[in-house]
């Protein structure tokens, strides 16, 4: 459909997306909106999908953000490298690093102290 003749169904636009001179109007139960997105014929058809954020764009409206299939697999293996990497700094299993790096957040010792925990403090800020 084009934008214009959009509009004038009353579709809600979100502040600060982007559309083309044609879109997608999709009613989800009271809710008429744009959509200038991907769309799928089965779910299934998405493959991996993790949501890389999540926010408010309005008043009761959500948006969330995510990447899929190849993409997703990448920045789930970039997550992993962190935390293999953050582990290996802290001498710690992953599976152990909450605590870990909870200890070091409230151990004066810690915080002033070694050179391990000002690397361990230049990881996590960067």
């Amino acid at each position: 459909m084009e934008i214009e003749a959009a509009k004038q169904t009353g579709a809600v636009m979100l502040f600060g997306e982007k559309y083309g001179e044609t879109v997608r109007v999709l009613d989800i139960g009271s809710s008429r909106e744009l959509c200038g997105g991907t769309h799928v014929q089965r779910t299934g058809d998405i493959g991996l999908f993790k949501i890389t954020s999540e926010g408010g764009v309005a008043a009761g409206v959500r948006r969330i953000e995510a990447v899929t299939g190849a993409n997703a697999l990448a920045y789930l293996q970039q997550l992993e490298s962190m935390v293999q990497s953050l582990a290996g700094s802290l001498k710690a299993a992953p599976n152990e690093l909450n605590g870990r790096v909870g200890r070091c957040w409230t151990s004066p010792r810690a915080r002033e102290g070694s050179g391990a925990a000002q690397g361990q403090a230049g990881f996590l800020a960067g």
